[in-house]
């Protein structure tokens, strides 16, 4: 995939062309020239573009992405946080057993904000550690 072509379309807020563009690709690689279009613009158009994309065809995959996106690359927008927490719980609720949305929920206890309550935390942990017991993440935090 272009990165400058789909980095064009988002930033004409051409959506559905860029969702045509992305179409078939690998979601990882679609979130990682994510990133990088956000770090090199500063654009929340990014994250716009994912929550045009989740509005048409909405999946934990998806809402992970957004999480991800905001909480990395746009983590200095105001309330950053608060809606990447939400995209995560929302992934999770879509996809229960997916371990890697449990791990991922884990963070928003460790931050300022603190938005994960301590025992839901703790409970995410171990349904992670039930199923992946080697899980670093989760044997972190319940340390």
């Amino acid at each position: 995939m272009n990165k400058e072509r789909l980095a064009h379309y988002i930033l004409q807020s051409e959506f559905q062309v860029t969702r045509e563009l992305v179409e078939g690709q690998n979601k990882r690689e679609v979130l990682i020239d994510l990133l990088d279009i956000s770090f090199d613009t500063k654009n929340i158009a990014v994250y716009f573009f994912l929550e045009d994309w989740i509005y048409d065809k909405e999946s934990a995959e998806l809402h992970s992405m957004a999480s991800s996106l905001l909480s990395v690359a746009f983590a200095w927008v105001p309330r950053a946080y608060h809606i990447a927490f939400r995209h995560i719980r929302q992934a999770i609720k879509l996809e229960p057993s997916n371990l890697d949305y449990k791990e991922m929920i884990l963070e928003y206890h460790e931050i300022p904000e603190c938005l994960l309550s301590l025992e839901e935390a703790i409970d995410h942990a171990e349904q992670v550690i039930e199923r992946e017991p080697k899980s670093k993440i989760a044997r972190n935090f319940l340390r």
